[in-house]
């Protein structure tokens, strides 16, 4: 017989899973402002180390999603 997860610990393991995207997942932060066209600049981070590597994106999530299609 299986037990439900109840609210703590559904919030405790969301807050664990982000802590590992953080700590061992790709990263991407905000290094300027909106261009005219909407678009933004981010460095991308691997591990939480820098890759080197720039992309402009709408959001945090487009720029990784980018970044996973060239790299």
């Amino acid at each position: 017989m299986t037990r439900q997860m109840n609210s703590f610990e559904k919030e405790s393991l969301k807050a664990f899973n982000n802590q590992l995207e953080i700590s061992f997942g790709l990263t991407a932060e905000e290094v300027s402002s909106k261009d005219f066209m909407g678009f933004i600049w981010f460095e991308i981070f691997k591990n939480g180390k820098p890759t080197g590597n720039f992309v402009t994106a709408k959001d945090a999530n487009h720029a990784i999603k980018i970044y996973k299609e060239f790299y």
